[in-house]
């Protein structure tokens, strides 16, 4: 059975599948357990009536959504073989960061799965021009995931704004823009540091009561602190790009790995006036 969705007219099949066609790409999010058996209360209440969505290639069929059902099918109702899905078109298989709904958006989480995608391709397709990937790929939220893998407490929020000013898709091969990009990474943390330290000891020097008194400068709220880092993130980000437009860079590789080395440069700077 066909259908075409309303939105963009894509063709939708609708199909029982057997359950052990179904693939669950790497790149998906982290089981739930608890999720996985809450599924399993409502299939028996209501039987299996909310299809699983699949992309379909040579046979096997990825799943980009329904993953817990799946798994609550194969864990709990084992003498079940085919299960109800909508196959959609292969464009959208690296696109589920979409049809995680219910999900509270989570600036982390997003940056993490789009780095599981990013290494997929990474090691399956290293030749490809990393340009290529622009309708799958968030290039600034690849460099966030990164640079979290290196330091998980780093505060996503605050460094995100300045990645989007500063990260692009680069015509050269996924594998040598994954090196760059790594670089790009540590340079991220290493900022984020030195910017978060310099601006929390502020912070404690202009609270002293006796200084404090004089001064019209006071971080007496977490917040402040979290507020003058995103702001001198964004600022610095900023002033290094518009500066950029007016030089010529041998390479865009070089301009790449530059525009990070300025940009912590001058974060750094910042933080210190």
């Amino acid at each position: 059975m066909s259908i075409k969705e309303p939105i963009n007219s894509l063709e939708l099949k609708l199909a029982n599948i057997h359950i052990d066609n179904l693939e669950i790409p790497s790149f998906q999010r982290k089981v739930s357990n608890y999720l996985v058996k809450i599924i399993k209360n409502s299939i028996e209440n209501l039987g299996f009536i909310v299809p699983i969505i699949v992309t379909e290639d040579n046979g096997k069929f990825t799943v980009i959504d329904g993953q817990h059902r799946v798994l609550a099918i194969k864990k709990y109702f084992s003498d079940v073989k085919k299960i109800p899905a909508i196959i959609v078109p292969k464009s959208l298989k690296y696109k589920l960061h979409y049809l995680n709904t219910h999900i509270k958006p989570n600036l982390k989480i997003a940056a993490l799965q789009q780095l599981k995608i990013y290494l997929y391709f990474a090691k399956s397709l290293p030749e490809r021009e990393e340009i290529n990937l622009a309708s799958t790929i968030n290039p600034a939220l690849v460099t966030l995931g990164m640079a979290l893998k290196i330091e998980d407490s780093l505060k996503a929020s605050l460094i995100f704004p300045s990645l989007k000013k500063l990260d692009l898709l680069l015509p050269i091969s996924i594998k040598e823009a994954n090196q760059l990009r790594q670089k790009n990474a540590k340079l991220v943390v290493e900022t984020y540091k030195k910017v978060w330290n310099s601006i929390e000891n502020k912070s404690i020097i202009l609270t002293n009561a006796d200084y404090a008194a004089k001064s019209k400068k006071t971080f007496d709220k977490p917040a402040d602190i979290f507020k003058t880092v995103k702001k001198i993130f964004l600022s610095s980000a900023t002033s290094v790009v518009e500066k950029l437009k007016e030089q010529n860079l041998p390479s865009l590789n070089e301009g790449f790995l530059l525009r990070f080395k300025l940009w912590s440069q001058e974060a750094i700077r910042r933080s210190q006036l």
